[in-house]
């Protein structure tokens, strides 16, 4: 009914506006009293999607795909009445069709600029922006290259141009010019090193975009003067055997931080070095929803950010939004 809607959409602004663990908790409770109301979202005609059933399409950067499939896995397991299916596009593409109304959840390394806010407003809707972690942008070389450590500097002369050979970096180098290798050009990736990263300033004309994370790598291997960027989620989960297989392929750069007094330090996509940013290229993860009702997305959003779906993010490599506590007992006797 209207009423029931209009008085959990209130509930549901109230439990998004709490700290995170108490949204979390308050969520599930309401989850369990949902699911005893069997006749919830049913009309005399149709059934809509709910938290915990029906069937959605979201969208997300093809960067996320390793993450995304296993949160939606993990998810459909715990609730085997949802299906939860995915188009990954370019996140330039994916944040279009957002604003369209294609996708009623959308996740993407960046909030809606104020451009976008301005739209929501003006049709008098406020999608919830919930940060699921952070990622970090990695930049992989050739095995064969003896150059795989670069200072801040550096590495920013390279993305701006201003260095476009390897012997700039050392005169001894037996390398070439140096190719940039990206996913796409409407990708999250390159965006960031644009906005993010060069602020604006002049990009470098000797990039090269391919198709897809896995088609980075295979360059990378084969070219030995380029230099892939990539999502670190691609390369970071130990546990998985695509990712480890490529970094069989590929070398991780190590680059300094530009904070840091001593540049001949150099620290790799990590997670304790993410934790503490002293990698220097991060950048946030987010899950956003504009759903007109609370249906799948709103659940899937919630398992996100709760304990289980954190741990995913945190086992991947990646820094969770809320970190895992681990309790130790320290006992003079057993």
């Amino acid at each position: 009914s209207t009423i029931m809607f209009l008085e959990n959409r209130i509930l549901m602004s109230y439990i998004f506006s709490l700290p995170e663990k108490s949204a979390s908790i308050y969520f599930f409770l309401f989850l369990f009293v949902f699911a005893s109301c069997s006749n919830y979202g049913e009309t005399k005609n149709h059934t809509v999607d709910t938290p915990i059933k029906g069937q959605i399409i979201i969208g997300a950067d093809e960067s996320f795909a390793p993450i995304v499939n296993l949160e939606i896995s993990t998810f459909s397991n715990i609730y085997p009445d949802t299906k939860i299916n995915v188009n990954y596009k370019p996140e330039a593409e994916v944040l279009v069709d957002f604003i369209n109304n294609k996708f009623p959840v959308v996740i993407s390394t960046r909030k809606l600029n104020e451009e976008e806010v301005k739209y929501f407003k003006q049709i008098r809707e406020a999608p919830y922006q919930i940060r699921m972690g952070t990622d970090a942008v990695a930049f992989i070389v050739n095995t064969s290259n003896p150059d795989s450590n670069l200072s801040h500097s550096q590495l920013l002369n390279i993305l701006s141009g201003k260095i476009s050979d390897w012997k700039s970096i050392s005169s001894a180098s037996s390398l070439d010019n140096i190719v940039l290798v990206f996913d796409n050009t409407k990708s999250s990736t390159i965006r960031y090193i644009k906005e993010d990263v060069l602020k604006g300033n002049e990009f470098t004309k000797a990039a090269y975009a391919v198709d897809s994370s896995s088609a980075i790598i295979k360059y990378v291997e084969d070219n030995p003067n380029s230099i892939g960027v990539i999502s670190v989620n691609r390369i970071s989960n130990s546990t998985d055997s695509l990712s480890q297989s490529f970094l069989k392929r590929i070398k991780v750069m190590g680059i300094s931080n530009p904070d840091s007094a001593n540049q001949k330090v150099f620290y790799r996509p990590y997670r304790k070095y993410m934790l503490y940013r002293q990698y220097p290229f991060l950048r946030d993860l987010y899950l956003l929803n504009r759903e007109g009702h609370i249906g799948l997305g709103t659940g899937f959003a919630t398992y996100m950010i709760s304990e289980e779906g954190q741990l995913i993010i945190h086992h991947a490599g990646l820094v969770a939004a809320k970190q895992p506590v681990r309790v130790i007992e320290l006992r003079n006797e057993f």
